[in-house]
């Protein structure tokens, strides 16, 4: 599935669309959202819960705007959340190594979008495979140390600046 509002903005515009339509070729792919509009089920059935959604969702294309050092948001994260494999294209080379290890996720960056269709199919047509795939740990062993440091330097930050 994709939830998305455009495929024009950044150096990701028309990505979107064209893993889109590659993957059409495999199976339906449902777009939820504005962009490409084909299913009314995360309004209707879901009550625009998203996590519900991509929860029932084999793989979320997750394509960032732009493709630069750093700028990963929360749409990787959305789709591991929900255990949706997410398809993934942004963050330049820098890819949260803090947080994940690069397993569960189909990183875009390098391949075009047949290669990314591949993967796919190798997913779909081989349960071993697919098996070991998925039971690759996601998450560095230091992750939750990381995460809690830098909510505790972002707490400090603002108990300084509401003191001004």
């Amino acid at each position: 599935g994709i939830v998305s509002r455009h495929d024009s903005h950044g150096n990701g515009a028309g990505l979107r669309a064209s893993l889109m339509d590659v993957l059409q070729s495999q199976g339906k792919v449902i777009s939820a959202g504005k962009w490409r509009n084909n299913s009314p089920v995360l309004k209707d059935e879901y009550d625009d819960d998203l996590r519900r959604f991509l929860g029932d969702c084999r793989y979320n294309i997750c394509i960032e705007n732009t493709n630069s050092a750093g700028y990963v948001t929360e749409k990787v994260f959305q789709a591991f959340l929900a255990g949706s494999i997410p398809i993934y294209w942004g963050g330049g080379s820098y890819f949260e190594p803090e947080v994940l290890t690069g397993n569960g996720v189909i990183r875009m960056i390098g391949k075009d979008v047949n290669e990314v269709a591949r993967e796919v199919a190798c997913l779909e047509g081989d349960s071993a495979y697919r098996e070991d795939w998925l039971n690759r740990p996601i998450l560095t062993p230091w992750a939750v140390e990381w995460i809690e440091e830098r909510l505790f330097k972002l707490k400090q930050q603002l108990e300084i600046l509401l003191k001004k």
